[in-house]
């Protein structure tokens, strides 16, 4: 008897179902193609008219189980090409809060056999996204000393493998010391890797980002201590604000709308210009903008000394000079850009 073809669905998917079950209670070896399709509700012939064993049929059930897992996995890994410096980060933290939700579903209730399939399927599973994601990185100044797949399989099965058999509260303590392993692993030493990642500001950053702009106050007419934080707490209650920080000190900063699609702030540190620090900022803020929309900043006016190196980074970026304003008395421009669906520099990693 001919076998079905594998996209048949109904009692195929049925015969999935039920061994999901009984994998997941009694273990590879403690269940039987019986057991099975008694679960099943069918015939043992049944089952071999759609699977050749309990491997291939095992290893049906880790396909279903991981399918949304690969799909978020997929999704995380891409966006890479938008916001580079946040993604492996973001995988890690998905990785550390899908491990902690699967605990609370399964607890002990799921054989220690397909656990351990289980944990050795997903590190297997993130290798390439973990890859794909440092291939982007490579191209943005990472330095990683092993070859890429030797890269990648180490951080699967170092911090991957640790968050699987660690305590979720445990990796969250030591989240920092995982980084800072990720980043020797990357090439970075430690003012390299500070300086590549921006973070969301926190409520405690407003007096450095204050001085900061107290610092230059040239540089953002009609600036008001008081008007100036009180719009910070909010922005960065909206979650519209990074920072970057080096060496305990604040290197850079950029405020942006969501709303308003429009880049508010935008500030580095004298001891830190020229590190790339501004545009990390800008890509990461633009990032979170939906891809292809029309943004917007007021800078200075053609010209105008104070005004060079803001306009030259917008327009290394694509922005176009847009209406003439007066701003405080002060001569600006909107200059107007679009969030970019993949950054320039990336365009051919995501091809390939």
């Amino acid at each position: 008897m001919a076998r079905k073809a594998v996209t048949d669905g109904g009692k195929r998917d049925e015969i999935i179902a039920a061994a999901m079950e009984c994998f997941f209670e009694k273990g590879y070896d403690g269940t039987t193609v019986r057991s099975i399709m008694k679960k099943a509700g069918g015939e043992i012939g049944l089952f071999y008219y759609y699977f050749d064993s309990k491997d291939e049929v095992f290893d049906r059930v880790l396909d279903r189980f991981f399918a949304g897992y690969e799909k978020e996995a997929a999704r995380i890994a891409g966006s890479v090409y938008r916001d580079p410096f946040r993604a492996l980060t973001r995988f890690f933290w998905y990785m550390i809060a899908e491990t902690e939700r699967f605990r609370e579903t399964y607890g002990e209730k799921l054989h220690r056999t397909v656990r351990w399939a289980i944990r050795e399927h997903t590190l297997t599973l993130i290798v390439p996204y973990i890859r794909q994601i440092l291939e982007a990185l490579v191209c943005l100044g990472a330095r990683p000393p092993l070859e890429l797949d030797v890269t990648a399989i180490v951080l699967a099965h170092g911090v991957g493998s640790t968050i699987l058999h660690e305590d979720s509260d445990w990796m969250k303590r030591r989240a920092r010391d995982a980084r800072k392993a990720s980043n020797v692993l990357m090439g970075l030493d430690p003012d390299q890797a500070s300086l590549m990642f921006p973070e969301d500001a926190g409520q405690d950053d407003i007096p450095r980002i204050a001085d900061l702009a107290g610092e230059m106050p040239e540089q953002f007419p009609g600036f008001v201590l008081e008007d100036f934080e009180a719009a910070l707490e909010e922005a960065i209650g909206r979650r519209e604000v990074l920072v970057i920080r080096c060496r305990g000190s604040l290197a850079g900063c950029i405020a942006f709308s969501r709303q308003r699609k429009e880049i508010d702030f935008l500030a580095v540190a004298p001891a830190w210009r020229k590190r790339g620090v501004a545009s990390r900022l800008l890509i990461t803020a633009m990032s979170e903008l939906p891809a292809e929309s029309e943004l917007s900043v007021v800078t200075y006016r053609e010209g105008n000394p104070l005004g060079v190196g803001a306009r030259r980074l917008y327009e290394r970026f694509g922005f176009r000079e847009g209406q003439l304003l007066t701003v405080f008395d002060y001569p600006c421009q909107r200059l107007l850009g679009t969030a970019p669906a993949c950054l320039p520099a990336l365009e051919k990693n995501q091809k390939g």
